[in-house]
């Protein structure tokens, strides 16, 4: 646990923090309490996401039930050594959540406005399980509308990752603007829808050195994403059989080839460029219009857009 938390980018916390600052919330003030629990939120919603997917390796660290089964083995215990593995990180995971609602449940009680803590807090928390079991079920189908799977995204990642931790921090802050709850809302939606979009795009061409994560574990499980969406509603029929030759297995190192090639000769590559682009844009568009905001208050707004403009991975 204390190694995959190392190496967790903190992202929640940050714009919650971000955002407690903007409300007006003060250095002096700052409620450390809430921010270990929203990345302990996180944590545990890792877990769960390893044992759902089956995945190996999170930041280049095992996962729970691979570290469990392996050790397991090691000490040649008896006993399906698979579910006993998948069930221990099950209940590692949800310890880790009690661990969260120890840390948020002491900065409700003592909040002055810890109704509006509390309520936007189950609110992330309903958002991204509904956003996980969407993501479950999509895998299962053949192929689905983009609204779909951008609702998908805007469940899963933007409100989870952005919009509700920064509602988050203004609500820690005391403050109850309107314009700025709904500010975080909408800049937060474009933003993160964004940056899921640039991870589905990363998982196409980045290198697994420079990223911690395989590439090409969307196709590896038959995720539904912008990239498959294009080429179900624009590609040919032969494209569309090949791409579904290539969904739900293990993939060669031929066979990743031959999807990238896939993916560009179609046109998804550029066609999910130019909308990561408009995300990006919609947002710096929301950041601009919040005239409620000072020029310096919209600085690390700004600055946190260009950041994850420019990032690579």
């Amino acid at each position: 646990i204390k190694l995959l938390a190392e190496h967790g980018k903190r992202v929640r916390p940050y714009v919650a923090l971000l955002a407690f600052e903007a409300a007006g919330g003060t250095s002096a003030s700052t409620p450390w309490d809430a921010l270990i629990g929203i990345e302990l939120i996180h944590l545990f919603a890792l877990i769960h996401d390893d044992l759902i997917d089956q995945g190996a390796m999170r930041h280049n660290v095992e996962t729970i039930q691979t570290l469990v089964r392996r050790r397991l083995q090691e000490k040649d215990r008896h006993g399906d050594q698979k579910r006993v593995a998948d069930s221990q990180a099950l209940l590692i995971g949800d310890l880790v959540h009690v661990w969260a609602h120890k840390h948020l449940a002491q900065v409700i009680c003592e909040a002055k406005n810890g109704h509006q803590v509390a309520a936007t807090l189950f609110q992330l928390l309903e958002e991204v399980i509904m956003g996980q079991s969407l993501d479950v079920d999509l895998t299962t189908r053949a192929s689905e509308p983009y609204e779909l799977i951008e609702q998908k995204m805007l469940l899963k990642t933007a409100r989870y990752t952005f919009s509700r931790p920064m509602q988050l921090g203004v609500a820690l802050s005391g403050n109850q603007s309107v314009e700025l709850l709904r500010f975080c809302q909408e800049f937060g939606d474009q933003l993160g829808l964004a940056f899921q979009l640039q991870d589905d795009w990363f998982d196409l061409i980045a290198a697994e050195q420079r990223t911690g994560k395989s590439g090409f574990r969307d196709i590896e499980e038959a995720q539904q994403t912008f990239f498959t969406c294009f080429i179900y509603k624009e590609g040919t029929l032969a494209q569309q059989e090949r791409l579904a030759r290539l969904l739900g297995y293990p993939l060669s190192k031929e066979q990743q080839e031959e999807a990238y090639t896939l993916f560009t000769e179609v046109g998804a590559m550029k066609n999910g460029e130019r909308l990561i682009e408009k995300y990006f844009l919609d947002a710096e568009r929301i950041l601009t219009q919040a005239t409620f905001l000072s020029e310096e208050g919209k600085q690390p707004f700004q600055a946190l857009l260009q950041f994850l403009k420019s990032r690579s991975a």
